[in-house]
């Protein structure tokens, strides 16, 4: 019986712990609920390239693309930067957002995101990084630099 009385103690004293340490109480919107969710969804078919062809592109252009699925195909979607992660190449983090449309429409489907900077100064790249609502989204490796 002294058994079930300390099991009884520790799981309280665990549980107030918890509660204390900030965990979710019961009835409290859980950490994934407070999350904000990305309107696209399904990345893919991505490609990043550093074009450097002399002659025919100058200066280096850096281009991505990738598609995705939308609630509403009328929407845009951009590429922001947001940093770069050093490394040995350095990998580039962007920053889904959505333009809503003034189009009103309800139609769900594919589509395609893209992104050109002129005058890039890097060579080549490890990966392109894309976050969308504050979360890791999609990731395009390896960067195909095309001289």
């Amino acid at each position: 019986m002294s058994r079930v009385l300390i099991t009884s103690v520790f799981a309280a004293s665990a549980l107030a712990a918890c509660t204390a340490a900030g965990s979710p109480e019961i009835g409290s919107p859980s950490a994934s609920e407070e999350i904000l969710t990305c309107p696209a969804y399904n990345p893919r078919d991505g490609i990043a390239r550093i074009d450097m062809m002399p002659g025919i592109v100058e200066p280096p252009v850096l281009h991505i693309e990738f598609k995705v699925d939308a609630p509403n195909t009328e929407d845009k979607y951009e590429l922001v930067f947001e940093s770069v992660q050093e490394s040995a190449p350095p990998s580039y983090v962007f920053t889904l957002k959505q333009n809503e449309s003034d189009v009103v429409s309800t139609k769900p489907g594919e589509v395609t995101v893209t992104y050109d900077q002129s005058a890039f100064p890097e060579t080549e790249l490890r990966s392109i990084v894309i976050t969308c609502e504050g979360a890791r989204f999609y990731g395009i490796e390896p960067v195909e630099t095309v001289h």
